[in-house]
């Protein structure tokens, strides 16, 4: 077990493999949970667990919040739909924003920060990530990232600063990788059925405000108490809201369509073979002749 301090984690003895080998290489007679007792004292001598020990934060007020995304399934218009599910939570008072969304891409991603500031009433001076690609170009050593340009932008604009996590570290997250898989059980079960997206996140708004009166173990007051106590730090929302739009110049086939993000639309037959600007997110998008 000392060479098990330079193995990989996932390439250590265990207590079942280290019994099995005395088995096998010294004829051992003696009880598989003596050898488990002594393997867990003989690790903790060595310095070999495999366990990690973690402290509980200590989240100041209005200061940070944490980001995820997850995935969960809705029945939309009678169609079963895998969605993703946009989670936004503050690390002080618990209380958090979910949304669905029909895809990860970068609009839907701002679309739920806008939602999120807009829920909370202000924008948190730190976001906390994983190194999702809508947000990261690189990673470079430590915690220093090269930022995507429209990101950093849509960062500047509400004033805020991502921090993000290490590789593999999803706990430094660990509020907000919770509040996914308590969406799913409790917001999401049984598989909820609307006729549009608008309406399954209108019914979601109503489960988040209403978790409000939630008091999480172990704290004293409601998540809303605590919100009211974090509120007053958090930044204040712009005058005008982030213009969320993203622009493109086509030309419309023969067919009256038109190539828009990889996916193809129809216009009106009068607009064919002209050249026309279109203006689109996530959700909808309109065209001008030019």
């Amino acid at each position: 077990m000392k060479d098990d301090k330079d193995r990989p984690k996932k390439q250590r003895h265990t207590a079942v493999r280290v019994f099995n080998r005395l088995k096998q290489e010294h004829a051992f007679q003696g009880s598989e949970t003596t050898v488990r007792r002594y393997v867990r004292e003989a690790k903790l001598r060595l310095g070999v667990s495999g366990r990690e020990v973690f402290i509980p934060s200590d989240p100041q007020t209005g200061v940070e919040a944490e980001v995820d995304w997850g995935n969960c399934i809705a029945i939309l218009g009678g169609v079963e739909t895998r969605l993703k599910l946009f989670c936004m939570r503050s690390k002080f008072s618990g209380k958090h924003l979910v949304r669905c969304y029909p895809c990860e891409r970068q609009q839907a991603f701002f679309d739920g920060h806008i939602k999120g500031f807009s829920f909370f009433g202000g924008v948190f001076p730190v976001l906390i990530y994983d190194n999702l690609t809508t947000a990261v170009q690189k990673i470079l050593r430590g915690k220093n990232r090269v930022l995507q340009e429209s990101y950093d932008k849509f960062r500047g604009y509400y004033n805020f600063e991502p921090r993000f996590c290490n590789r593999g570290q999803g706990h430094e997250k660990g509020g907000v990788e919770g509040l996914v898989g308590y969406a799913r059980r409790n917001y999401m079960v049984p598989v909820p059925k609307s006729d549009s997206l608008e309406e399954l996140n209108q019914r979601l708004l109503k489960d988040c405000l209403s978790y409000g009166g939630h008091q999480i173990d172990g704290r004293e007051h409601t998540v809303n108490e605590l919100y009211e106590k974090e509120k007053g730090d958090l930044l204040s929302l712009p005058d005008i809201q982030f213009s969320n739009l993203e622009t493109a110049g086509c030309k419309v086939d023969k067919y009256s369509t038109v190539m828009v993000d990889k996916n193809r639309y129809s216009v009106p037959t009068a607009y064919a073979y002209c050249k026309v600007r279109v203006v689109y997110m996530w959700m909808r998008w309109r065209y001008f002749t030019e």
